[in-house]
């Protein structure tokens, strides 16, 4: 029986069966955003206490799990070995599929988490990368891949033409063949509030990543969901 993501209600993860997804926590960044000048509450703890209250039994951190993409400094490594920990004694096991910021990662985090590939991996018949780079030839033999990287969210404009940003799913269909036997990318909205995002349906700005070029997906086919779940429809009704 085929496997169905779910994302969880009000939340950036889904659960896949028994496996929880959870894409881009950039933990770390309010060290990131102090050097710029703004001074902020580190919430990695609120973080990993929402994560671990979530159900299921095995974990996939979906890229990006720190900010630095530098070499980790001392505070941030002990920072990230703490998270790693408090994944290892709430779930039965982690993988963490290595995203464009988890560069120089410490080997002590191998006791507490798998790192795999930045290719990504399959768990049944669904594909998990990040999406900052080429995915696996066995990838590209499932239907179904669910990436992160992109942070997507959805942007409004009022008549007085003020903005507002949402964090959304958006779900693309692929081209006939243009990936393999693909038919649908998931992207998933970062699990950090702090990290910003590329707004999906302005036109005008592409999509990053070497998966979502125009050659590959039908960018404007693709569908909207905010995190109660509201259906926004498809992103060519949307184009700012």
């Amino acid at each position: 029986m085929p496997t169905v993501p779910l994302p969880i209600f009000n939340t950036e993860y889904l659960l896949a069966k028994n496996t929880l997804v959870v894409a881009d926590l950039h933990l770390g960044i309010e060290r990131t955003l102090a050097l710029l000048g703004f001074n902020l509450p580190n919430r990695t703890n609120k973080l990993l206490d929402k994560i671990c209250k979530c159900n299921g039994d095995e974990l996939i951190l979906l890229g990006d799990f720190k900010d630095q993409v530098a070499a980790v400094s001392d505070g941030l490594g002990r920072e990230l070995e703490n998270a790693a920990r408090q994944f290892h004694e709430r779930f039965d096991r982690v993988i963490l599929v290595q995203g464009n910021h988890d560069g120089g990662i410490d080997k002590s985090l191998d006791k507490y988490m798998t790192v795999a590939p930045s290719k990504g991996i399959v768990l049944g018949d669904i594909g998990f990368a990040h999406g900052h780079a080429h995915v696996s030839e066995e990838i590209l033999e499932c239907k179904t891949l669910i990436i992160g990287h992109i942070h997507p969210r959805i942007t409004f404009i009022d008549r007085l033409q003020r903005t507002n940003h949402e964090p959304c799913w958006y779900r693309i269909p692929v081209k006939k063949n243009a990936l393999g036997k693909l038919q649908e990318i998931l992207v998933m909205p970062a699990s950090n509030p702090l990290c910003g995002g590329s707004s999906v349906n302005k036109k005008s700005e592409p999509l990053l990543g070497p998966l979502l070029k125009t050659e590959f997906i039908h960018r404007g086919k693709g569908e909207v969901y905010l995190l109660d779940g509201t259906h926004l429809g498809k992103i060519s009704d949307l184009w700012i």
